[in-house]
C-alpha cells in the first residue's frame, strides 16, 4: 500500500487549464510536423521524438514515478533533461546544411505562437494555485511577449518574409524567456524552494498529467525552432560574409 506522504499532492483541478494542457501540445506536434518538414532522415527522427516523449511522459506522471518525493532516481529531472536535451540534439546534429535551407524561417516564428495561448493558460493555473505565481506573467514569466509577438510579426508579414533584423531581435527575447523559465525551474523546485516549501510556492504541477507535457513536449518543441533559426541566421550571416 502506497504512503500518501511518499508523493507530492496533485494540483487542484480546472478543466479549462487541464483541457488546455492537453489540447495544446497535441495541435503543436502537429503542427510541428509540418514545419520540420524535410526529406532526410530528420524529419522522421523528430516525429519518433514527439510519440516518445508524449506516451513516456504521460507514462510516467500517470503510473506516479515522477511524484515522489524520495524517489531512488530523480526520475522526473532525468525525463524533462532528456526530453529537451534530444530535442536540442535533434535541432543541432540531425539537420544538415541542405536540410536546413529547405526550412522557412517566418515558419520557425509562427510556431511558436503557441507560446501565447500557453501563457494565458498558465495566467489562469497561476490564479487558482494550481501552478506558482512565479511562472506567469504576473510573476517573472514574460513568455507571453514571446507567443504576441510572434503572432504580430506572422500577421504583420504574412505576404512577404520577415525582415532578419525583426528575426534576429525576436530570437534573442525568446532565447531570454526560456533562460528565465529554466532559472524558474531550478528555484521552484522542492531541492531550492527559493520562495519557500509551500505546496502554492513548489513546480510540482508538472509532475502530473498532462501539465508534464509542458516541460517535457512544449518546451522541446520551443527549443528546437529556436535552435533552428539560429543556425539558419547564423549559416546566412555566415555565406553572405563569404560572399564578400
Amino acid at each position: 500500500m502506497r504512503s500518501a506522504n511518499a508523493y507530492f499532492p496533485a494540483p487542484s483541478h480546472d478543466w479549462v487549464v487541464w483541457l488546455g494542457m492537453i489540447v495544446l501540445p497535441l495541435v503543436v506536434v502537429a503542427v510541428s510536423w509540418r514545419v520540420f518538414r524535410s526529406s532526410s532522415p530528420c524529419r522522421r527522427l523528430w516525429v519518433l521524438w514527439t510519440v516518445t516523449t508524449l506516451s513516456l511522459a504521460a507514462a510516467g506522471s500517470l503510473f506516479g514515478l515522477l511524484s515522489q518525493r524520495f524517489p531512488r532516481l530523480p526520475y522526473a529531472q532525468l525525463l524533462f533533461a532528456g526530453c529537451v536535451g534530444s530535442a536540442l540534439w535533434w535541432a543541432l546534429f540531425s539537420y544538415k546544411a541542405d536540410a536546413l535551407r529547405t526550412l522557412q524561417p517566418d515558419r520557425l516564428v509562427a510556431l511558436n505562437v503557441f507560446r501565447l495561448p500557453l501563457e494565458m493558460v498558465m495566467l489562469r493555473a497561476a490564479e487558482l494555485q494550481i501552478m506558482p505565481l512565479q511562472f506567469s506573467i504576473l510573476g517573472w514569466n514574460f513568455d507571453l511577449l514571446t507567443g504576441a509577438s510572434a503572432l504580430v510579426l506572422t500577421l504583420y508579414y504574412r505576404r512577404r518574409s520577415i525582415p532578419r533584423w525583426a528575426l534576429r531581435l525576436w530570437n534573442a527575447w525568446a532565447w531570454a524567456c526560456l533562460g528565465v523559465i529554466a532559472l524558474l525551474a531550478v528555484a521552484t523546485s522542492p531541492q531550492i524552494a527559493l520562495w519557500g516549501h509551500e505546496v502554492q510556492n513548489l513546480n510540482l504541477w508538472v509532475l502530473f498529467f498532462p501539465y508534464v507535457w509542458l516541460p517535457s513536449v512544449l518546451v522541446g518543441v520551443a527549443v528546437a525552432s529556436q535552435v533552428l533559426l539560429t543556425r539558419q541566421l547564423w549559416h546566412t550571416r555566415l555565406v553572405r560574409g563569404a560572399n564578400r
